[in-house]
């Protein structure tokens, strides 16, 4: 009984650590403004908005105007992207990565491959780097935006793909998302046979690109901007345009049917308008988003979305008093449970925010205004990873893992994306006692605890990326 008191001990000990009880350290960056220059920042912040940039763009960087998010990789380096800089004499932007622990920030691929990087790096259960930009030109011809891959042992940064060629989508937009092992699903936010974009696949096997479906404007949407997989198996997306107001839509896309469903118009009645970044899907199964303007005030929202009732609600409005407007690219869950996001404008300064919500409380506090010394608008998502340990504490709540149906008559699901294998899985009863221990190493894997009674019970996954503890609840 000592033995399993102290291993209850030990787990709540984990749990509480990674939970609740410790204000996250959250990392961003802003594209202008820093002290004595104005070509953008990255900083670090705590969970009441103690804010520390830890590098300022200047001459001394070919990196300039950082964009789009950070992004955490298996090698414990935070890596993100700029549109301006490198040999293209301030054009053509770089891949960038900074070392925690060193806090030191490094140009490694001088020139991106396109005029304008978008939205954040991904990496793949290949171990390579993908991401997006929305132009190409140079004396080899031109293209309207490429997917292209890099390499972090190598250094190796090819072209893999180039949009346009005939009903093809151009101008990709947001992140590439990996489904399965081996197809990367994304969207451009332009072209197609309307010419109002399109959602795509790209076989990082054999790189072909597939267009799976052509946005055709008016109530159908049009210009889309992310995708995001929930728990359900299906991927959500919004538009920032079209739809019965004209005012963007949330769709929904069933990869085993090839069929896309219009399951909200905004820009009804005190409704946000024209949504922005990506969706996610918080630990509550809500979908949660943001709106650049509104109906209430014009500055912006906060909504969310059941994607079991398909009922969409407003649940912020930006812009009274000195409260942030214009919210920007996705929110992300920290480990306190809050959401957390930032606004372009807003604030004492007019500089931009950051801001978190209580899904709880249904309340939204901003915590830090930006005044141009530590950063001026700033754009993309937060990144969660503890500053200590470069522990990343956000795999599920960023659709890296998920677990499903919870609560279980016994039997789950946990499943993997991206570059996810090889977790050491260990799932405690609520007395401590060790009843199952594997290694994930397939992205889709069947826990039975059928024999187990009904309770809760902790399911501690670990491996270099990071360590996550979740409840499971088995109710016959």
């Amino acid at each position: 009984m000592k033995k399993h008191l102290v291993s209850v001990f030990i787990l709540f000990v984990i749990s509480i650590s990674l939970g609740k009880a410790q204000s996250p350290i959250l990392w961003g960056m802003t594209q202008y403004g820093g002290s004595g220059y104005s070509y953008g920042t990255i900083f670090k912040t705590t969970g009441t908005g103690l804010l520390t940039n830890v590098h300022v763009f200047g001459p001394n960087d070919s990196a300039m105007y950082p964009t789009g998010s950070l992004f955490k990789s298996n090698d414990g380096l935070l890596y993100g992207m700029t549109n301006a800089g490198g040999i293209n004499g301030g054009s053509g932007g770089i891949i960038f990565s900074y070392n925690i622990s060193t806090a030191g920030e490094n140009d490694i691929c001088d020139s991106l491959v396109g005029n304008s990087a978008e939205g954040i790096l991904m990496q793949a259960n290949n171990g390579l780097l993908y991401g997006l930009t929305k132009a190409y030109s140079n004396t080899h011809g031109k293209s309207s935006g490429t997917i292209f891959s890099y390499d972090i042992s190598t250094g190796k940064k090819p072209i893999l793909y180039h949009f346009g060629k005939g009903n093809d989508g151009i101008n990709p937009s947001g992140k590439l998302i990996q489904v399965d092992n081996d197809l990367l699903y994304g969207v451009t936010s332009e072209g197609g046979v309307d010419s109002e974009g399109t959602i795509f696949s790209y076989s990082i096997t054999t790189g072909s690109e597939t267009i799976l479906y052509n946005f055709r404007g008016g109530t159908d949407g049009k210009y889309p901007c992310s995708l995001v997989e929930a728990n359900n198996g299906l991927l959500y997306g919004i538009t920032a345009s079209g739809g019965i107001n004209d005012s963007g839509i949330i769709f929904s896309y069933n990869i085993s049917t090839g069929t896309k469903t219009d399951i909200h118009d905004f820009g009804s009645g005190a409704d946000g308008a024209i949504p922005c970044g990506a969706l996610i899907q918080a630990n509550n199964g809500l979908l949660y988003g943001v709106t650049i303007s509104g109906r209430t005030t014009g500055l912006g929202t906060i909504f969310s979305y059941n994607i079991s009732t398909n009922i969409e609600t407003d649940i912020h409005d930006f812009g009274r008093g000195t409260d942030g407007v214009e919210p920007n690219g996705a929110l992300i869950q920290a480990s306190d449970g809050l959401l957390y996001g930032m606004t372009i404008r807003g604030g004492n300064n007019n500089f931009g925010t950051i801001f978190n919500y209580n899904i709880s409380t249904e309340t939204e506090v901003d915590i830090h205004d930006f005044t141009g010394i530590d950063g001026e608008y700033p754009n993309g998502n937060l990144l969660e990873v503890d500053s200590t340990t470069g522990i990343n504490k956000l795999s599920l709540i960023n659709n890296n893992i998920s677990i499903y149906p919870n609560p279980t008559s016994g039997q789950f699901t946990i499943k993997t994306i991206a570059n996810q294998n090889g977790y050491t899985v260990n799932i405690y009863n609520i007395v401590g006692e060790n009843i199952y221990q594997s290694v994930l190493n397939n992205t889709q894997t069947e826990i039975n605890l059928t024999a187990q009674p009904d309770g809760m019970y902790f399911v501690y996954l670990k491996s270099d990326e990071g360590v996550e503890v979740e409840k499971v609840v088995v109710a016959r």
